[in-house]
């Protein structure tokens, strides 16, 4: 989920906010918990490469905390500044890592791509 002006309701006003949420988290999460570390990345087009954004820390995901992120990942200012390379012609290159330490609850596995890069 991303918030191009920022997630007000979450003291992300004049940044952009950006979070990783988990989709059919009713059926798949309801008595489940899934331990992962996340890097969200912002690919600079200039010199080719990717800021990387991490808290380092385990966030849990499970039925009643669906969504883990950062309200305040770039300034606007920042990412709107040309010289930055986060922004040319009106575009972005977001990603996010994610790595799965420990999944407590019932066997199965299941991997939706919502959107191809």
């Amino acid at each position: 989920m991303k918030y191009p002006n920022g997630d007000t309701t979450k003291n992300g006003y004049g940044h952009i906010s950006l979070y990783l949420a988990m989709v059919e988290t009713e059926a798949a999460l309801k008595g489940n918990q899934v331990d992962v570390t996340l890097k969200f990345f912002v690919y600079d087009h200039i010199r080719d490469e990717y800021l990387t954004i991490e808290e380092g820390k385990v966030k849990n995901y499970h039925y009643l905390k669906t969504e883990h992120g950062f309200d305040q990942l770039l300034p606007l200012t920042t990412f709107e500044d040309p010289s930055n390379g986060y922004l040319v012609d009106d575009c972005c290159v977001l990603g996010v890592e994610v790595h799965v330490l420990k999944f407590a609850g019932s066997k199965g596995e299941k991997i939706k791509i919502i959107a191809e890069p």
